[in-house]
């Protein structure tokens, strides 16, 4: 009843539809345009269980490998991002006994609901994920550590300032990319806060053999001053260039807020750590497919050089390729148009480093934390 691609365009159904849609409405539409006879949900949740989520995760990474000629570069670099993002998953008696368990809040109080850890790193120029790491436990470190073997040769990857260590330096140096990392100026190395309080807008420390290029710029914002360190040398980068490449770091946190507003990351309807996987990648591979369609039909460049860029409705547009699957895996040449139609009337210009004021946390965890929260003693709950 149910072939590879019944399943996948089913999969992609469900990730893509609103709150109130489940098995059922997802079933529907898909045999529905397929003029087939609808399979029980029961049956759909016993054909999820026989499918591994390295489907979806090796079909995301196929497809971003087979589109490495169309993202654009910066001056011959990939730019890239790393950084964690965690969620909420269902809790579960599979899912506990995967050993997923909740944030700890205390000695002895945690999360009622298991969270799941991802290390991501997201391409800022092109707007979609290089790669995942997933993880029961909250160690970004290792995680972005995990990653780097991954990324090109000829690629740049920004870091905020959790991660800057001496594992970051020789990793890189190790697989010969480059960096750009914000540095703690208090309680960090020392040399690196003797820099930030001396004079100087510049200077070659060496950590552990390697040399590192340290660099003062000033958020034109909020005036402030911060310190970054990177392996490119002097004659390639400049106070400008960093100043531009790492306040683009920002699409990241942009990448999330899209995975949770739009593709409703947070909304999963397995009760099973592999099919939490499925969803997840899944809606991976829904953005990405969407964000390269549109660098494809080159209407939008995100150019690091300028303040202002154009950026369509990416809302608008995964929901309408989640709609359209059928007809997009058929090859139909007419959905182009209707495409790129969609992409310039949903098109606004955006601004970055528009922000004025420093990021205020208006509130912390949920309205009654004590009520979504359990207590653990001795490993029972």
């Amino acid at each position: 009843m149910f072939t590879p691609r019944l399943f996948f365009e089913s999969m992609i159904e469900l990730v893509a539809g609103k709150n109130r849609e489940g098995y059922t409405a997802t079933l529907l539409a898909v045999f529905r345009r397929h003029a087939k006879v609808m399979p029980s949900k029961a049956a759909f949740s016993l054909f999820r269980k026989r499918i591994s989520f390295r489907f979806f995760r090796d079909l995301l990474f196929a497809h971003l490998h087979a589109h490495d000629n169309a993202r654009q570069k910066y001056h011959g670099l990939f730019v890239y991002a790393i950084d964690g993002f965690e969620t909420e998953i269902p809790r579960s008696n599979e899912i506990l006994k995967a050993g997923y368990s909740g944030r700890s809040l205390g000695s002895i109080r945690q999360t009622y609901y298991p969270r799941l850890y991802m290390g991501h790193c997201f391409d800022v120029i092109n707007g979609v994920t290089k790669d995942l790491i997933v993880s029961k436990t909250n160690e970004e470190l290792r995680m972005a550590d995990q990653i780097v073997p991954n990324l090109e040769r000829n690629s740049i990857t920004l870091y905020d300032r959790l991660y800057f260590c001496r594992r970051l330096i020789e990793n890189h140096a190790y697989y010969e990319n480059y960096y750009i990392a914000r540095c703690k100026t208090e309680g960090g190395r020392s040399e690196i806060v003797a820099f930030a309080k001396s004079d100087a807008r510049q200077a070659e420390i060496e950590i552990e053999g390697h040399k590192v290029r340290l660099f003062k710029v000033a958020n034109r914002k909020t005036k402030m001053t911060m310190v970054l360190a990177t392996n490119l040398y002097f004659d390639w980068v400049s106070h400008e260039t960093l100043y531009k490449l790492y306040f683009i770091r920002w699409e990241i946190e942009v990448s999330f807020r899209d995975l949770v507003q739009s593709l409703k990351i947070e909304d999963f309807h397995a009760k099973n750590i592999n099919g939490v996987l499925q969803e997840l990648y899944a809606r991976l591979w829904l953005m990405n497919f969407t964000k390269l369609c549109v660098l494809k039909s080159a209407r939008v460049h995100l150019n690091p050089n300028s303040y202002t860029y154009f950026k369509p409705n990416y809302k608008i547009l995964f929901s309408w390729v989640s709609q359209n699957l059928k007809a997009i895996l058929d090859r139909a040449v007419h959905l182009w148009h209707d495409f790129t139609q969609i992409i310039a009337l949903t098109m606004e210009k955006r601004t970055r480093r528009k922000r004025t004021y420093p990021r205020e946390l208006k509130y912390s965890g949920k309205m009654y934390p004590r009520n979504s929260a359990i207590i653990v003693t001795g490993g029972l709950t």
